[in-house]
């Protein structure tokens, strides 16, 4: 599940990035936090991911995590807030 919403966001960064009108699977207003923020969330994702596969961590809190962060960065929240030792 991890890698599908980090696969999203990506997909979502560079449409926006690139100026396209359609920013993929999220809508435009959940981007107006900023792309450089959607940009640390999509780095954190990924870190997070690597971190779960690879501590054999709980998968249910981390896509909770994950959830949490992308409703920040809907905000403008950094990522940092949510987990800080791995932003």
């Amino acid at each position: 599940a991890l890698d599908l919403i980090a696969r999203r966001v990506a997909e979502a960064v560079r449409a926006a990035a690139a100026g396209e009108g359609e920013t993929g699977p999220l809508p435009p207003r959940v981007l107006a936090g900023g792309l450089d923020v959607w940009v640390e969330v999509w780095e954190t994702l990924n870190r997070l991911r690597r971190t779960v596969a690879g501590l054999h961590l709980d998968r249910a809190a981390a896509l909770l995590l994950a959830f949490d962060m992308m409703a920040g960065a809907a905000e403008g929240r950094r990522p940092g807030a949510v987990l800080p030792e791995l932003a």
